[in-house]
């Protein structure tokens, strides 16, 4: 809805392309690094800014799941609190700023 509010457009002239998540704004780990990892790891790989983790194989060309941060917290029953970290100075200024 907050599309729709800030387009000022009805909900229906609203395509799938514009409710996705840019696949530039999802990370991705690959299964057999995940294979034996606990929930702690993929908890400590969700970047901060992100709210998903595809899971793929196959160097990248195959699908096999997609962790969602706000199901891990349901199914843990506790968010999850995680602290920003800046990888760039440009980042670091806008944290600072």
């Amino acid at each position: 809805m907050r599309l729709v509010h800030e387009r000022g457009v009805h909900y229906d002239e609203l395509t799938v392309g514009d409710v996705m998540t840019p696949l530039t704004r999802i990370d991705a780990i690959d299964f057999a690094e995940l294979r034996h990892a606990s929930v702690a790891n993929v908890v400590a790989t969700i970047r901060p800014s992100r709210n998903h983790l595809l899971v793929v194989d196959e160097d990248g060309r195959r699908l096999r799941g997609v962790i969602s941060r706000s199901q891990v917290e349901r199914q843990l029953g506790v968010p999850i609190a995680i602290t920003e970290v800046a990888t760039t100075f440009a980042e670091l200024g806008q944290m600072l700023s």
